[in-house]
């Protein structure tokens, strides 16, 4: 049975009201249907001084987006018996001074722990490596009970990255490339710790997203793969990766995790 045409008109009116009313200076989207791309459309300029043109193979990184690569890489070694979710942080990470909360509540961002890594960041734009991670859990403060409420937590991902780099014995990049990107063919999905495109703008910035240096954190500057290619391949394999039917959202996943979580302590 022949699938439905897109409402291209719909969409791009949509596209076009969104970047005017938040006045964003490039918009990059894309439809998927029955995981294949149906439509995309780029609009605004990438490079405002340079009044370059944003395209559908424009390149952005993609802040937060990329939390799902490492929660992608904890599943992958949960499946393969590295590790089970309700493992305690400290099995994994015995430096940690706040290493009660399990990999699921930092997975589910009701581990309680601050938001930020220790230290002015983003101030500074300058972040730890590995070693300055784990130094500055010191420091780190737990703000709420571990599965209290939901607070969000850069802090949590970036250390749910280190896990994957000790249990794998691989560097983070190492492992995201290998085991994620290479095998989903997402080539121009790359990270970079090099901080003076952001500074100056060469890159468009849709969100800035955790540490752009450590390499400890999931894939925050990784993307630099143009969306609209890039985002529907990694959703569709989300959903292999995950073994669920549909990737929910990161408060929807709280609150399955959550409950899976007080199950487990029945």
């Amino acid at each position: 049975m022949p699938q439905p045409e897109p409402p291209v008109a719909e969409l791009s009116r949509l596209v076009r009201e969104a970047q005017t009313g938040e006045r964003i200076p490039s918009v990059s989207a894309a439809a998927i249907g029955n995981g294949q791309l149906v439509w995309q459309e780029a609009l605004g300029l990438a490079n405002v001084d340079g009044e370059q043109e944003a395209t559908a193979d424009t390149q952005y990184r993609v802040g937060s987006i990329t939390k799902t690569f490492t929660a992608a890489a904890i599943m992958q070694m949960r499946d393969a018996g590295e590790l089970e979710l309700d493992d305690r942080l400290e099995q994994h990470i015995h430096e940690a001074h706040h290493g009660g909360p399990t990999l699921r509540r930092l997975l589910a961002h009701v581990s309680g722990l601050q938001r930020e890594m220790p230290g002015y960041v983003w101030e500074t734009l300058e972040f730890p490596d590995r070693d300055g991670l784990i130094s500055g859990l010191a420091d780190a403060e737990q703000v709420l009970p571990a599965g209290a409420r939901w607070h969000y937590s850069n802090l949590a991902f970036a250390l749910l990255g280190e896990v994957v780099a000790r249990r794998s014995g691989l560097e983070y990049e190492q492992y995201i490339h290998e085991r994620l990107l290479r095998p989903l063919g997402l080539e121009r999905t790359t990270v970079t710790r090099d901080l003076r495109p952001l500074r100056d703008r060469r890159l468009v910035d849709i969100g800035v997203g955790e540490d752009r240096r450590a390499r400890a954190i999931a894939l925050t500057d990784a993307g630099r793969e143009a969306l609209a290619d890039a985002l529907p391949r990694w959703r569709s394999a989300q959903e292999k990766v995950i073994g669920d039917e549909r990737v929910p959202s990161w408060p929807e996943l709280a609150d399955t995790l959550m409950s899976l979580d007080a199950a487990a302590r029945e």
